[in-house]
């Protein structure tokens, strides 16, 4: 029989014969899988996607795990760093009212003891603490001219010489607009009747909120403890 007969032929030997059927069904199974076959195939499947799944899912709990303790221990070294601050705000409070309790007794001009006071006290909170006041000197000047205060106004101004720079200094342990303006006209005489200074620092312990505006519409440096 030849090969264009038979293929004829085959789907009626198919539907007809059984043995021919199961023949070719016998066949096919080693070659096409069956539904049972693929069902288990998917079977397989989905399991081993569940099993990487879970694997996933204790790697990422693992991390989750890590990182929460890792934010807990962030969270104590801040609030021990916060703790810390302040304790030091605390005292540094305590300080300040100490002081102005010495200077309400004394009154805001007390000359090298006050200024003492104050220039230690702002040690604490600023990187002052190459500045001793023995080497603060305090120069008379006298505006003969009447160019900055009337003439012939005498007054006085602490001068700094720090790594070759001279620096200008008000040091009070509240100082106010009107100090900071009176400590520009002196650096102004200052200036004329001997040179430009480097730098002007105005030290105080306490300035009020407004007073701290209105000082930075002036050339100072301004050091101070807190505002209030």
């Amino acid at each position: 029989m030849e090969k264009e007969e038979f293929l004829k032929l085959l789907p009626k030997l198919i539907r007809e014969d059984d043995e021919v059927k199961g023949a070719i069904l016998s066949v096919l199974s080693t070659i096409v899988p069956t539904k049972e076959d693929l069902d288990r195939r998917f079977e397989d499947l989905i399991k081993q996607m569940n099993e990487r799944f879970e694997a996933v899912d204790k790697r990422f709990e693992t991390l989750i795990k890590q990182m929460n303790e890792r934010f807990e221990a962030v969270d104590k070294r801040f609030e021990a760093l916060i703790k810390q601050m302040n304790e030091r705000f605390k005292a540094m409070d305590k300080r300040f009212d100490e002081l102005k309790g010495a200077i309400d007794n004394i009154g805001d001009r007390g000359g090298k003891g006050t200024q003492e006071m104050v220039l230690n006290l702002l040690k604490e909170v600023h990187e002052l603490k190459d500045i001793e006041i023995k080497r603060i000197e305090r120069i008379e000047l006298r505006d003969e001219e009447g160019l900055f205060f009337p003439k012939g106004y005498t007054t006085d101004i602490d001068i700094l010489i720090e790594n070759g720079k001279t620096i200008l200094m008000e040091i009070k342990f509240k100082a106010d607009y009107r100090d900071i303006y009176h400590f520009v006209q002196v650096s102004k005489l200052y200036e004329h009747l001997y040179k430009k200074p480097d730098e002007l620092w105005v030290l105080t312990a306490e300035i009020s909120p407004k007073n701290y505006e209105l000082a930075a519409k002036y050339p100072v440096k301004l050091i101070y403890g807190k505002i209030k």
